[in-house]
C-alpha cells in the first residue's frame, strides 16, 4: 500500500487560518441569505458508508456493511485524486 503514499507537489498548506482568511477563501462559493448570512453549500455532506471504500488485500474480510476496492482500482483513483488537487492548486495562483 506504499504506493498509495504520495507527495502533493505545489501544494500550499494553511495551517489554523483565522476567521477573515477562512471566508476570503471561500467568497467565490459565498452566497448571501435573505437575512444577510454568508451560506456555502458543498459537494460532499458527510463521509457515509456508501461513500467509503477499504482497500481489500488478499485474505482480507470486510466487516458489514463495509464496501471493499481492489489495489489496482485504490490506485488508479489515488492517482486521479492527486491530478484533480494538483490542478486545483495550479488554478488557484
Amino acid at each position: 500500500m506504499d504506493k498509495l503514499k504520495r507527495d502533493v507537489e505545489d501544494c500550499k498548506i494553511i495551517d489554523n487560518p483565522s476567521l477573515a482568511e477562512l471566508r476570503q477563501l471561500a467568497t467565490h462559493k459565498e452566497r448571501t441569505t435573505k437575512y444577510g448570512s454568508a451560506s456555502y453549500i458543498s459537494r460532499m455532506k458527510n463521509r457515509s458508508a456508501k461513500a467509503t471504500y477499504i482497500v481489500t488485500a488478499e485474505g482480507f474480510q470486510l466487516g458489514v456493511d463495509q464496501q471493499g476496492m481492489p489495489p489496482e482500482q485504490a490506485l488508479s483513483l489515488s492517482a486521479e485524486v492527486h491530478r484533480f488537487l494538483k490542478d486545483v492548486e495550479s488554478s488557484n495562483h
